[in-house]
């Protein structure tokens, strides 16, 4: 249930993706390392991202690579099949790897964070919606609903600050709409769990 709750879960469609038309332009060594990650090469893309990370210390853009990097590899660990489909289905297990791949997402945080101390720009609100929506996605599939609920609605708070700077970011616009999506894809009786619990609502359409 809170595993759709979580727009994360579709994270990669958008601002991740190497052919995405994105508001954030992304260097040359940062394509490289997404296509290397969907060419089923995580190992090679985490070692890119080290070296965007090392030139760049003070960019969230590595960290956020890596941890998608790891992400995938955690993924495909989880899968297995069920009623004849291919997914990660909710593990209960608590892995080394998953520690590795949160101090990363709270990289991507800290480092938005910081620039935006400086300067309240569109694009580190979106980092720092990434960072919450990579917290909620690992935690949808380790079933820690509330946690996964939590981040995500702040994860939403952040592309609705981007958006209040500039009104045509993209990648704000499609989080937010990810999130409008799966929150609206819930059963009746769940909407009215998440009414209770304070998540906001949203829309398909």
């Amino acid at each position: 249930m809170l595993k759709a709750i979580s727009f994360a879960v579709a994270f990669a469609a958008f601002f991740l993706a190497p052919t995405a038309r994105a508001a954030i332009t992304l260097p040359p060594e940062a394509t490289r390392a997404l296509d290397q990650i969907y060419d089923g090469n995580p190992d090679a893309a985490i070692a890119t991202a080290g070296a965007i990370e090392q030139a760049q210390a003070d960019s969230p853009l590595g960290y956020l690579i890596e941890a998608e990097a790891r992400w995938w590899k955690l993924y495909c660990a989880a899968c297995e099949i069920k009623y004849g489909m291919v997914d990660a289905w909710e593990r209960k297990q608590r892995l080394p790897e998953d520690e590795t791949y949160f101090a990363l997402a709270q990289k991507v945080g800290e480092l938005a964070g910081a620039k935006l101390a400086r300067s309240d720009t569109a694009e580190m609100h979106v980092y720092a919606g990434a960072a919450l929506a990579l917290d909620a996605r690992l935690y949808a599939l380790r079933g820690e609903g509330r946690k996964a609920a939590h981040a995500s609605v702040a994860g939403r708070a952040e592309f609705l600050r981007a958006l209040a700077i500039d009104p045509n970011e993209p990648d704000a616009t499609t989080g937010l709409g990810i999130y409008n999506y799966f929150v609206d894809s819930l059963s009746g009786v769940v909407k009215i769990l998440r009414f209770f619990m304070g998540i906001p609502g949203g829309s398909k359409e």
